[in-house]
């Protein structure tokens, strides 16, 4: 299956902005830490194109803040569908082969707290993957690149939950995964993520980090049934601003992993599901992520 991956993040994050918590407002990401976890550096051949479609349920039964204490009475659930269609050209550059992407992502989102409810459903995204390099040596695989993305749907400042970020942003990636027989896989991919500012708030987000790892192994005789783990580990490096001015002690961390299990009916389409737990978080929501992940063939030549 060619990478399960989408450069937009579902992450609770991105999508609160509630008063009674400060701690939801930092770190908010387009970039999916923990998406990749599954032939993370494979891409179609060249003249062929993939389907890809993502969607995470998402629930977080707390948010913490920068110590790693609870902060009381805030609850919040997410649901986000995402379609994106990769293209790999026939000529290549280097040796490497090129690759180009789009995607686009609908988000419901609510939130608890003890002033009340809110939910918003609405775009979240739009983002193009201008160019992709990939290469093989061997049993180890190599993709290097960058996500560009912009806000779509409806903003209200005053809103304590919006489906979009308000703002643009950019990603640098760069995966690698090695296929030591047919059977096993193992993935890292390595994600960095840089913000514009909310173009409402003024707000901007620091940049921030991130590793997601995934191992899987064809467990079945006929190597269509895959078993695995899967997980991330995000980190903020850069402060937020507030109108220019550093927001102290409000860098994001994230540590999650769970199981993973997915089928092949082909050796180019599959379904993957998996559950990742977070472990560790500062500053952000701490829940649990419900993926189902699909790819298929398009076209080819």
């Amino acid at each position: 299956m060619p990478r399960v991956h989408v450069s937009v993040a579902f992450l609770l994050t991105a999508t609160l902005s509630c008063s009674t918590a400060e701690a939801t407002q930092t770190g908010q990401t387009y970039f999916a830490h923990g998406a990749q976890s599954v032939y993370a550096a494979l891409l179609p051949q060249p003249g062929h194109a993939q389907f890809y479609g993502y969607t995470l349920f998402y629930e977080a039964g707390s948010v913490r803040d920068d110590d790693g204490d609870q902060v009381d009475g805030i609850e919040a659930q997410a649901i986000a569908m995402a379609p994106r269609v990769v293209y790999t050209w026939k000529p290549t550059l280097w040796g490497f082969k090129m690759s180009t992407g789009a995607f686009a992502t609908v988000l419901s989102a609510g939130i608890q707290t003890p002033e009340g409810e809110d939910f918003d459903t609405g775009g979240f995204d739009v983002g193009i993957e201008p160019l992709y390099l990939t290469r093989s040596f061997g049993n180890w695989h190599t993709m290097f690149g960058t996500s560009l993305y912009a806000p779509w749907g409806s903003y209200d400042a005053d809103s304590p939950v919006n489906s979009t970020l308000n703002r643009f942003g950019g990603s640098l990636n760069a995966n690698l995964t090695w296929t030591p027989t047919p059977r096993w896989d193992a993935s890292l991919a390595w994600g960095y993520e840089f913000a514009g500012r909310n173009r409402d708030t003024q707000y901007r987000d620091g940049a921030t980090t991130g590793v997601t790892f995934g191992l899987g192994y064809r467990a079945s005789a006929d190597r269509k049934w895959d078993l695995g783990i899967s997980g991330f580990q995000t980190l903020q490096v850069e402060d937020d601003r507030q109108s220019g001015h550093v927001v102290e002690d409000k860098r994001t961390r994230k540590f999650a992993i769970g199981p993973k299990v997915g089928y092949w009916m082909t050796p180019s389409s599959a379904v993957f599901f998996q559950v990742q737990k977070e472990l560790e978080v500062r500053n952000a929501p701490q829940g649990e992520y419900y993926w189902l992940m699909f790819a298929f063939p398009l076209w080819g030549s």
